[in-house]
């Protein structure tokens, strides 16, 4: 056989390989990374305009509800002083617990994807836009360790008197560090140790009209946690104790969520009144995957100005590309809701294996 035919026969072998390469070549990140706006200087050159400019534009990254005067004042005050002295710009939020064990309705899986990388992403683009603008240190310290959905997870099997694991939460937290090292201003928030939590939970909640709140607050939530189970494991396990009609799973569900929801609400509220207090994080400033006027939220969900349907964090969600003549689009949606003609494709970075939706 010929040098020329040979060559002629592996191109025609390669071309389907590298015609099919080619769709899975998308540098999601990188694009993603192109759609945030950057920061920009908006009046005169004063300290205290490029304070209230930072603000601005958080807001933008978070879309969500304006900051209340002394809210405000106070992350405008803080960052000023902070541009004078030269000291670190310090945020810190609660966020990346782990994800929904809903893989049927809502995520791709239970480890950490691409949705969860892209609102790395967005955090490390705000603190590296912060820095650019004011030449002072930025850092953003996410807590990713919430020690009450692990907490939830063990009522659970103590309840039904067995060992059980709903999440592999161990994992998901192996992929958030490594990839956490790819974002050089974001750090891993301490670990606040489950004593300390117990002891700060004695102080707080040791008056009826605390427990009867938490009840209150429980009860409210009930129907999340009771959709939260309905597609895990615990389904095995009720049809295991003999409980398969459709009302007694439903009874099960329902006693279940409620019993979850009271751990998640000690818990959620303990430790957020821990970041409020601990002197480790009680001088930077609050963001939040929900915001409220006194904290600043982050939207996760997809590019600014840009409404979510369904939820704003990619733990409980599918990250969608959709590709257009101009570019591509990013959102999150219910993996039930994947739309036609799309697939599941995966990008590796730092050896995690990011899954997504392109279409």
């Amino acid at each position: 056989m010929s040098k020329i035919l040979k060559i002629l026969i592996l191109a025609v072998l390669a071309f389907p390989v590298m015609g099919a390469a080619a769709v899975e070549e998308l540098d999601v990140p990188a694009i993603y990374k192109r759609t945030l706006p950057k920061l920009e200087i908006d009046g005169p050159d004063l300290p205290l305009i490029r304070a209230n400019n930072i603000v601005d534009y958080l807001q933008l990254l978070g879309g969500g509800i304006p900051l209340n005067n002394e809210a405000r004042d106070s992350y405008t005050g803080y960052i000023e002083s902070h541009m004078r002295t030269g000291d670190a710009i310090q945020f810190v939020i609660l966020g990346f617990p782990c994800k929904s064990t809903n893989v049927e309705k809502k995520v791709l899986s239970q480890k950490f994807d691409m949705g969860d990388y892209l609102g790395l992403i967005r955090l490390e683009h705000l603190a590296e836009q912060i820095q650019e603008f004011v030449g002072v240190p930025c850092e953003v310290h996410i807590i990713n360790k919430e020690p009450y959905i692990p907490e939830m997870f063990k009522a659970i099997g103590a309840d039904l008197g067995m060992g059980m694991e709903l999440l592999n939460s161990a994992e998901y937290e192996a992929s958030f560090l490594q990839l956490l090292g790819t974002c050089p201003h974001l750090r891993c928030g301490a670990d606040l140790t489950e004593e300390y939590l117990k002891q700060k939970a004695m102080k707080i909640y040791h008056t009826e009209a605390a427990k009867a709140q938490i009840v209150a607050d429980a009860e409210g939530s009930k129907r999340f946690f009771t959709g939260e189970l309905e597609y895990s494991v615990v389904n095995a396990v009720l049809n295991g104790k003999g409980k398969v009609s459709k009302n007694a799973l439903e009874k099960e569900r329902k006693r279940l969520g409620l019993l979850m929801s009271g751990v998640y609400q000690l818990g959620v509220t303990v430790f957020r009144d821990v970041v409020r207090a601990h002197e480790l994080y009680s001088s930077m400033l609050r963001l939040s995957v929900h915001g409220d006027e006194t904290k600043i939220g982050i939207n996760f969900a997809s590019q600014p100005g840009r409404a979510c349907v369904n939820t704003c964090v990619p733990w409980h969600a599918a990250l969608l590309c959709e590709r257009s003549g101009d570019g591509v689009s990013f959102d999150l949606v219910r993996s039930e809701n994947r739309p036609a003609e799309s697939h599941v494709t995966t990008m590796t970075v730092a050896s995690v294996d990011l899954s997504y939706i392109l279409r």
